[in-house]
């Protein structure tokens, strides 16, 4: 084990596979592929047998053949630490950063038979999964991928602007509705000290309102309604952890869990979870397989509480706890 490593993360970092290891290194303890044993593991990661299939289903084209597709796998190689391996490098250089400069592509969205309406907003939802993937895969600033999320800004300010009126569905039907994936997108951005002011009100306030209204779905096409920004309920958030820890990433990534009323029970919640030998628990949890999260090991449900440690000690980290 790594000397670098602190006491308090000893018990975990016994626990874990190769990928949690990497993760704990890189995330955790700060050390990134400048360090030995860090890069030695990141490289072992290549060889992973959750990873190895995704590598090899991988087209020339540097898609998984169709877009969803094509997000889950570069979701998932990031959640297994490989977010700047050669096949997500290839997705971002052959699929992503085109998807963004081409005004309307929609990929398979083409075959679902929708209207103008329903195409326009085919193209914001592929755009903002397209930023998601691009925040995820590259923790730095990049000015064309903020270019993209001011103008998400932008469309937030003018709905919320209707909506907090209490405008009804026909007069906000024109303005295209915020996502889930271009909200992850602006959380995960690196903003400025400047440009965080602004960012953070406007994320309080959507979600301020999603907390007591929901946002326009009935007329929106089946295939795309999924994407539309929305809460769950509590008892979703506390049956299903995984939905607790990523809207809590996302809040503590841009530095708004304690402003949110939605994240600020779900961080007392997680801090209430910690047992005395320093694993968070929660009870077992129902399946959860949404395009954003992965178990990052197998575990069996008596061992969820390894996974659930890492991502609550990720949260505390970003939230400048010591750990």
């Amino acid at each position: 084990m790594s000397a670098d490593i602190p006491a308090s993360l000893h018990g975990l970092f016994s626990w874990c596979g190769p990928v949690l290891r990497y993760r704990i290194l890189r995330d955790l303890v700060g050390h990134d592929e400048s360090y030995v044993e860090t890069a030695g593991l990141g490289m072992e990661l290549l060889k992973h047998p959750d990873v190895e299939p995704i590598l090899r289903a991988q087209l020339p084209n540097g898609s998984w053949g169709d877009f969803l597709t094509t997000e889950v796998a570069v979701l998932h190689l990031c959640e297994m630490g490989l977010r700047q391996c050669q096949a997500v490098e290839r997705a971002r250089e052959k699929v992503l950063e085109p998807t963004l400069a081409k005004a309307d592509a929609i990929w398979e969205f083409e075959q679902a038979g929708l209207d103008a309406d329903g195409k326009r907003l085919a193209r914001q939802i592929v755009r903002d999964k397209t930023l998601h993937m691009l925040c995820r895969l590259n923790p730095e600033e990049d000015p064309v991928v903020r270019t993209f999320l001011e103008q998400i800004l932008v469309e937030w300010e003018l709905y919320l602007n209707v909506a907090e009126r209490g405008k009804d569905v026909q007069e906000l039907a024109p303005l295209p509705p915020p996502t889930s994936e271009g909200y992850a997108a602006v959380c995960l951005y690196p903003w400025t000290d400047d440009e965080f002011p602004r960012v953070r009100d406007l994320v309080t306030r959507l979600v301020r309102y999603a907390e007591d209204h929901e946002i326009r779905r009935a007329e929106i096409p089946k295939p795309l309604s999924t994407s539309v920004f929305h809460l769950f309920d509590k008892w979703q958030y506390l049956a299903q952890p995984p939905r607790l820890f990523y809207e809590l990433e996302l809040a503590a990534t841009l530095g708004v869990a304690r402003d949110l009323f939605s994240t600020v029970w779900m961080l007392e919640e997680l801090e209430a979870r910690q047992d005395a030998d320093g694993f968070f628990r929660f009870p077992d949890a129902g399946e959860v397989h949404p395009s954003w999260y992965f178990p990052i090991e197998k575990f069996t449900p008596e061992e969820f509480h390894i996974e659930y440690t890492f991502r609550a000690d990720l949260i505390l980290k970003l939230l400048a706890y010591d750990l």
